[in-house]
């Protein structure tokens, strides 16, 4: 055991029962797995501990179901010891946890304004595995596993400390990959689906260099429209809902290009407000005016390539 997992060990088994364990807004499948393994770590130690996620993301939610994990969508963390879950930042969360005893984040992205752990690592489903690895059941670890292929984009950007956690996994619980794929390979729900449809209907299209950037808004499921777009044939995906953008890139782009969310949103965020987290092909912000944000989007695209020397000029379709 790594000694920064060590002290993450420390860390939760000084906290008080009873614990609650909040992932980020609208939970993806690594940060809903990760927060059922730390809640999982803390009872099998007799500590006490529950997981809230008032908002889940339809893959996640689906997931989980499959599995037979679930979490309460409302808690009180006034007076509780909370640990965040794969994210470090208040504004990610759709808890106020002003109110709690003490606040610890679990995470693997930099940047955020709450105490604990920042861990170099492919996802945080990777970090709670070497913590559970001794003790986990392979269901859970099936879970942890599903959080590291969704969050490497189907092992596409997986490096090998990624690749060494699945094959641990995999190894234990006599697992392959198809096995993992298969279990998060579900049909959406009617809804998901319609919400899809109407992305790619109110969908703009740019041409930004050589590169297709699309922009859409929709009142849900802009996460899995945004993906829908890129398999569409979108390099870039942004989709916009009441106040969230989420966003998806092509691994061609990124591979091309070295431009990765985190400098879209970053300067985003700069110019027209809001907060941002995740990763470098899948993100999302909240903000205030979606339609703005929205619409500055490819002209922060084109100077982003300019500055790395690539054709940028802007063609609206």
């Amino acid at each position: 055991m790594h000694q920064r997992v060590r002290d993450l060990r420390a860390a939760l088994l000084a906290l008080t029962p009873q614990v609650l364990v909040l992932p980020h807004s609208r939970a993806d499948i690594d940060a809903l797995s990760s927060a059922h393994g730390v809640a999982y770590f803390l009872n099998r130690h007799g500590i006490a501990a529950r997981v809230c996620a008032p908002s889940v993301s339809a893959p996640a939610a689906r997931l989980a179901e499959r599995l037979g994990f679930v979490h309460d969508s409302s808690c009180d963390p006034a007076g509780k010891d909370i640990v965040v879950v794969d994210t470090s930042s208040r504004s990610m969360l759709d808890v106020d946890v002003s109110s709690a005893r003490s606040v610890l984040s679990v995470d693997h992205h930099e940047g955020g304004d709450l105490p604990g752990f920042v861990f170099d690592a492919p996802a945080t489903a990777a970090v709670v595995h070497e913590l559970v690895a001794g003790i986990a059941d392979c269901k859970l670890l099936s879970f942890l596993a599903a959080g590291i292929v969704a969050d490497t984009a189907g092992l596409y950007v997986a490096g090998a400390d990624a690749l060494s956690t699945l094959s641990s996994i995999f190894s234990r619980c006599s697992l392959r990959v198809s096995d993992v794929l298969d279990l998060m390979d579900s049909e959406p729900p009617l809804y998901e689906r319609i919400a899809r449809l109407r992305a790619l209907e109110r969908m703009r299209v740019y041409a930004v260099g050589e590169y297709v950037l699309v922009t859409s808004r929709v009142s849900s499921f802009e996460g899995s429209s945004a993906w829908l777009l890129v398999q569409a044939g979108a390099d870039l995906a942004f989709v916009g809902s009441k106040d969230r953008i989420s966003a998806r890139l092509s691994p061609r782009f990124l591979r091309r290009t070295g431009i990765t969310l985190q400098a879209i949103f970053s300067r985003l965020t700069a110019d027209v407000g809001g907060t941002w987290g995740g990763h470098a092909a899948a993100a999302g912000m909240h903000t205030e005016d979606v339609d703005v944000a929205l619409r500055a989007i490819p002209t922060i695209v084109s100077l982003l390539l300019e500055q790395r020397g690539f054709p940028h000029s802007i063609r609206a379709y």
